[in-house]
C-alpha cells in the first residue's frame, strides 16, 4: 500500500511540476509556444513532458540548446563538422562567402553556381553560366540577410549564427539526374525518406517509410508533400551509400533530418535540419503513439545527457528523466500484456484440433 501511495504522490508531484514548467515555457518563449499550439491541433502543448513529435520539437527549441545545433544549422560551418564525422563525405565547394552581394567577383559566375544564405532555409538562387542578374541577386540577398528564423518560429539554433552569403558549385555531372534525399533519422534509425528531383524546375518526389519491423525503408507509392508530381524514376545507384552516410550523421543526435544530394555517381552533403519545417511533421507530428514519436527518445538529447548542474532546470531535468524512464517501462509492460493476449497462429496453436 505504501509503495503504491508513494507512486501516486510522485506522479501527482510531477504533474504539478510539468504544468508549472509548461506555463513558464509559454511565457518565456511565446513564439515557440504559439507555433506548437498552432501546429498541434490548437491545444495546449505538453512541452515539459512532450508526448508527440511536434511537442518534442517545441521542447527542443526551449530546453535542448545543444551547442552543436548552431554549427550544423549554419550551412557553411556544417561542411567541416560533417567531414569530421564522415571523413570521406564530399561537400560542395564554397567559391565565395561574405555579406555584400555586390562584392561577389564576376569570375565566380563563370560556371553554374548556387548563391545561398547560411542561416535559414529556402534561401538559394541558381545562377547559370552567363545568366547573372545582379539586381535580382541583390534584392534576394538583402531579404535573406534580414530573415530571422529564430524570430519566426522560435528556432534557437539559428539565432546563434553570424549571417553570411556564400556561393557554392552547382553539383551533378552533365547528363545526370540530381536527387535530393531527405532522411529522417532517430539515432541510427531512419524512419522515413523523401526523394525530390528537379528542385529548381519541374519538381517531382516520392516518399519512403520504415517497414513494420523498423529495419528498412519501403516505397509508399506516394508523392512528396512539396511536389505536385510523383517521381517514377526509382532510386539512384548510390542510394545505399547515401543511406549509410545519413545513419552515421544521424547517430550523433536523438533526432535529425539529414539532406544529401546525389547524381548516381557521387553523394554530397546538402544540409542538416534541426527543426524540420520550423519544428513539426505535417502528417504524423501529433500522433501520441506513432512510430516516429516512439523512436524519438529525448533521453538521448544534450539537455538530458548533460543536464544543468544547478538551479530549477537541473531539478526539472532529473524529474523528467525519471518520468520518461517510468513511461518507457509502462509501455514495455503494456506491449508484453498485449502480446500475451494475442492469439497464436493456427500452425503454432498449443491445442490443435
Amino acid at each position: 500500500m505504501s509503495t503504491n501511495f508513494g507512486r501516486k504522490l510522485s506522479g501527482a508531484f510531477d504533474a504539478a511540476l510539468f504544468l508549472a514548467v509548461d506555463l513558464h515555457a509559454c511565457l518565456s518563449h511565446p513564439v515557440a509556444a504559439r507555433f506548437a499550439y498552432r501546429h498541434g491541433g490548437r491545444r495546449r502543448p505538453r512541452i515539459a513532458m512532450p508526448q508527440t513529435v511536434n511537442e518534442k520539437f517545441a521542447w527542443r527549441k526551449i530546453f535542448d540548446h545543444d551547442p552543436r545545433f548552431p554549427v550544423i544549422s549554419d550551412k557553411l560551418a556544417v561542411k567541416a563538422w560533417a567531414r569530421r564525422v564522415v571523413p570521406n563525405l564530399v561537400v560542395p565547394r564554397t567559391l565565395w562567402s561574405g555579406t555584400e552581394p555586390d562584392q561577389i567577383p564576376e569570375e565566380v559566375f563563370a560556371h553554374d553556381v548556387v548563391v545561398k544564405a547560411n542561416h535559414g532555409s529556402a534561401m538559394n538562387l541558381v545562377v547559370r553560366r552567363g545568366e547573372l542578374d545582379r539586381a535580382k541577386l541583390r534584392s534576394k540577398a538583402v531579404r535573406w540577410l534580414a530573415a530571422d528564423y529564430a524570430g519566426y518560429c522560435g528556432e534557437w539554433g539559428y539565432a546563434q549564427i553570424p549571417r553570411r552569403l556564400f556561393v557554392e558549385e552547382h553539383v551533378g555531372a552533365p547528363g545526370t539526374t540530381l536527387h535530393e534525399l531527405k532522411f529522417y533519422t532517430y539515432g541510427e534509425r531512419i524512419l522515413r525518406m523523401v526523394q525530390i528531383v528537379g528542385r529548381f524546375g519541374e519538381m517531382a518526389g516520392r516518399r519512403y517509410a520504415c517497414d513494420a519491423d523498423g529495419m528498412r525503408l519501403v516505397d509508399t507509392g506516394q508523392r512528396a508533400d512539396v511536389s505536385d508530381k510523383l517521381w517514377e524514376g526509382g532510386l539512384p545507384a548510390t542510394f545505399d551509400v547515401a543511406e549509410d552516410v545519413a545513419r552515421r550523421l544521424g547517430a550523433q543526435f536523438d533526432q535529425m533530418r539529414v539532406d544529401l544530394l546525389t547524381d548516381g555517381r557521387t553523394v554530397w552533403l546538402s544540409e542538416l535540419t534541426v527543426y524540420n519545417m520550423g519544428g513539426r511533421l505535417s502528417a504524423t507530428g501529433n500522433e501520441a503513439a506513432g512510430p516516429e514519436t516512439e523512436a524519438w527518445d529525448i533521453r538521448r538529447s544534450h539537455f538530458l545527457r548533460h543536464p544543468p548542474a544547478a538551479g530549477w532546470q537541473a531539478f526539472y531535468a532529473r524529474r523528467l528523466a525519471l518520468a520518461l524512464d517510468r513511461q518507457d517501462k509502462a509501455k514495455g509492460q503494456h506491449r508484453k500484456r498485449a502480446a500475451r493476449r494475442r492469439p497464436l497462429p493456427e500452425t503454432e496453436s498449443a491445442h490443435p484440433s
